[in-house]
């Protein structure tokens, strides 16, 4: 006769124990939608604890997603953590409720970062050209310059 939690699929035996003796027998009862009986079956090894039993009550006591996209990812105090994560480079719940407006804010930093470098790049253009407009601009006005320039008076209409 056992006396350990036991299953038919290949898992730990500390697993077993700690996913299915953590929480009290009620608390497991009710969120694995049995009754304490059957739970006492399970941790006493009467019988063997069904796979999904075992992930759901592994999810429950643990936060580690059984399956799926989300698998081994550990939800634990209001952060979801990735599998070989610290809890230190994770996403908190609110910040994961705002991820949209990250995406967006992501998104305009992008563009505005753009539109700076095209901004500065004419700049850069028209500072270039000011200066050479200016140097050959006097260059040329000494050049054409007349002896006595026409005074307002005398300049012919």
């Amino acid at each position: 006769m056992r006396n350990m939690p036991y299953a038919n699929f290949k898992v730990s035996t500390a697993e077993l124990i700690f996913a299915i003796s953590t929480k009290p027998e009620s608390e497991l009862a009710e969120i694995l939608g049995t009754n304490p009986r059957q739970i006492n079956k399970w941790q006493t090894g009467l019988e063997p604890i069904p796979r999904s039993i075992f992930l759901l009550a592994r999810f429950y006591v643990n936060g580690i997603v059984p399956f799926g996209e989300w698998k081994d990812w550990t939800l634990a105090e209001q952060t979801i953590i990735p599998p070989h994560g610290n809890k230190k480079a994770c996403a908190r719940m609110e910040e994961v409720l705002f991820i949209d407006h990250y995406r967006q804010d992501r998104m305009l930093c992008t563009s505005q970062y753009t539109l700076i470098e095209s901004l500065i790049k004419q700049r850069n253009f028209y500072k270039n050209q000011c200066g050479l407009e200016a140097k050959y601009g006097l260059m040329l006005a000494t050049v054409f310059r007349e002896k006595d320039p026409p005074t307002p008076s005398t300049q012919p209409y």
